[in-house]
């Protein structure tokens, strides 16, 4: 069996298990769909992470709003701000497992769409590509909870 090597468009690639492998037009359009839908998840995954842990902060009042700081901000400069140190939470055995399967499952997903990509085909591609576009569009706004607004994408 030999893989091709460069792009191509057909239907009947397997996808992660050689039991996987589109036998219809119709069956090929369900698996885009289903690529699709698990990069929309990798995403919304993403986001649920972000408000949980926004949340997690606010419950253990780490994000705090001091309007009475009483810094000196050049007049020059009137866009800079006072720079506060992030605040570090203490470990907690049930909000760092949950973080943590999270991210499990995350990265699962992530290499999941990754082995879609890696077969070439374009269907596959594109769908893993418009996926990550939509949930991005949906849940990308999520990221800027607690001020993480360079977060890398995987």
């Amino acid at each position: 069996m030999s893989a091709a090597m460069s792009f191509h468009t057909g239907t009947t690639d397997p996808l992660w298990l050689s039991a996987w492998v589109p036998q219809s037009e119709q069956a090929y359009i369900g698996t885009l769909l289903g690529i699709f839908f698990l990069a929309v998840l990798s995403r919304s995954l993403d986001a649920a992470a972000y408000t949980y842990i926004a949340a997690l902060l606010v419950q253990r009042h780490l994000v705090r709003v001091n309007p009475h700081v009483n810094a000196h901000v050049d007049e020059t400069t009137p866009d800079l701000a006072p720079f506060a140190l992030p605040v570090v939470p203490s470990f907690n055995w049930r909000d760092d497992t949950i973080r943590g399967t999270v991210v499990l499952v995350q990265q699962f997903l992530a290499y999941l769409l990754m082995l879609c990509v890696m077969t070439l085909n374009v269907g596959y591609f594109f769908a893993v590509l418009v996926g990550s576009f939509v949930g991005e569009v949906f849940f990308g706004r999520y990221r800027m909870l607690h001020g993480n607004k360079g977060a890398h994408m995987h």
